[in-house]
């Protein structure tokens, strides 16, 4: 399985040089494989470079995380096979993709291996570290939401597509900017339980976007909705930066 998620990865590698103010690496621009030495293991993520030129201060960053039962591959080859790319792109947005576990959430190893991969990423390119985001679907969804909560001081916003959160998690949140988007037919993380996170944050003073979006089940819109996500994202820097 790890070598069919490897070459995912690479099929969409581009070696077109990237336009800006400095270079980058061409076997960097476009879709590639990585690697992370993390916890004594080689670890694999999937990384995009978009063709446009990047800013002064670097590329913004959005670190996808895969929902349950799929990896690294998935924003890269699922979801409209490829959505999230062609709207990073659209934005300038560098994309990177942690492995973790298919399933179980993520936890405090999971965690670990996310923000190894924002390292290894910001040691390899030009990033902007004031423009760090997180973004995910489902289980991915619930993990980029646990993650800004934990460690908000490294990230500028989130954006979750059907990702509930632990209530007693909603205060960490106050002040920082959250994108929530739920299908109101979805079967699998039922809507309510958006509309009740969404009340909690409000309740704590959380700059909240939602969009309930009808006839949606879990999967259905997810494609749909990125490009307004990564738009949303990308006029977010860190509070007071």
């Amino acid at each position: 399985m790890l070598s069919v998620a490897v070459a995912a990865c690479l099929l969409l590698t581009s070696a077109t040089p990237a336009a800006g103010t400095s270079p980058v690496p061409a076997g960097l621009v476009g879709a590639s494989t990585q690697y992370l030495f993390h916890a004594g293991a080689r670890v694999p993520y999937c990384l995009y470079v978009p063709h446009t030129p990047r800013p002064a201060s670097g590329y913004p960053l959005v670190l996808a995380l895969h929902g349950g039962g799929d990896d690294q591959t998935k924003y890269f080859v699922g979801y409209d096979h490829g959505a999230l790319l062609r709207a990073a792109e659209k934005v300038g947005m560098v994309v990177a993709a942690p492995r973790t576990r298919p399933y179980g959430g993520y936890g405090p190893a999971e965690e670990d291996e996310v923000l190894a991969a924002r390292t290894d990423v910001m040691r390899k390119l030009p990033i902007d570290p004031d423009r760090v985001y997180l973004f995910g679907h489902s289980m991915g969804g619930q993990g980029a939401l646990e993650i800004a909560a934990a460690y908000r001081s490294g990230f500028a916003a989130v954006a979750s597509f059907a990702g509930p959160l632990d209530a007693r998690r909603g205060a960490a949140l106050k002040g920082f900017p959250v994108y929530i988007a739920h299908g109101d037919h979805d079967e699998v993380v039922p809507v309510e339980a958006s509309r009740r996170l969404v009340r909690l944050l409000i309740n704590h003073d959380v700059p909240v976007k939602y969009h309930e979006i009808p006839g949606a089940d879990h999967n259905s819109a997810v494609a749909a909705e990125m490009p307004a996500m990564l738009a949303w994202l990308a006029t977010h820097r860190r509070h007071g930066k």
